[in-house]
C-alpha cells in the first residue's frame, strides 16, 4: 500500500483511487446497468403478455423509472458523483473519472468542501450543475489519496481567491 499513486503531467496531477475502491465503483455500475437490463426485459414481458390492464399499467410505470434513472446515470451524469480518479488542471479544473464517463469541472464551480456527517467521505459541492451532478464525493477509502487531493483543490480555491 505504499504505492504512490498521483501522477504528476507538467500542471496536471492524476489522483486515483486504490484498486479496491475502483473494483467497487465499476462492479456497482455494471452491477446497476444488468440490473436495468433484466428488470426491464421481465417487465416489457409483463407488459405485452399480461391481460390485465393494471399489470401493464404498473409494468409502464417501472419501465419509465428504469428509463429515468438510466437517463440520470449517464446523459444526467449522476454515475460521476462517486469518481474513481480525478485530474486536477492547475488553475483550471477538475477531470471526474467514472465507470465509462469523464466529466469537467471548472475550478470557478466549485463552491464548498464539506466532511460528511459520519466522516466517511468528502462532499465537493458545485454551484452550477452538470447535467444532474450538483456535487461529488471522495470517499475514505481512497486513502491518502483522497486526503492529498482535498488539500489539492483546497489550494486551487485558494490561488483563485
Amino acid at each position: 500500500m505504499a504505492e504512490k499513486l498521483v501522477v504528476t503531467e507538467g500542471e496536471t496531477k492524476c489522483f486515483r483511487a486504490s484498486k479496491l475502491w475502483t473494483a467497487n465503483v465499476c462492479a456497482a455500475a455494471v452491477g446497476g446497468i444488468s440490473g436495468l437490463a433484466i428488470t426491464s426485459v421481465l417487465l416489457l414481458n409483463v407488459l405485452w403478455a399480461s391481460p390485465e390492464n393494471k399489470n401493464r399499467f404498473l409494468a409502464a410505470a417501472w419501465l419509465l423509472m428504469i428509463f429515468v434513472s438510466a437517463w440520470g446515470m449517464y446523459p444526467g451524469n449522476w454515475i460521476a458523483s462517486a469518481p474513481y480518479a480525478v485530474k486536477i488542471s492547475q488553475g483550471k479544473g477538475l477531470w471526474l473519472y467514472a465507470f465509462l464517463r469523464k466529466v469537467y469541472i471548472p475550478l470557478d464551480e466549485i463552491s464548498e468542501i464539506d466532511e460528511s456527517l459520519l466522516g466517511t467521505r468528502t462532499v465537493i459541492k458545485l454551484s452550477k450543475r452538470h447535467g444532474l451532478l450538483k456535487s461529488f464525493w471522495i470517499h475514505r477509502a481512497y486513502g491518502d489519496q483522497g486526503r492529498e487531493l482535498v488539500l489539492e483543490i483546497r489550494k486551487e480555491i485558494a490561488r483563485r481567491g
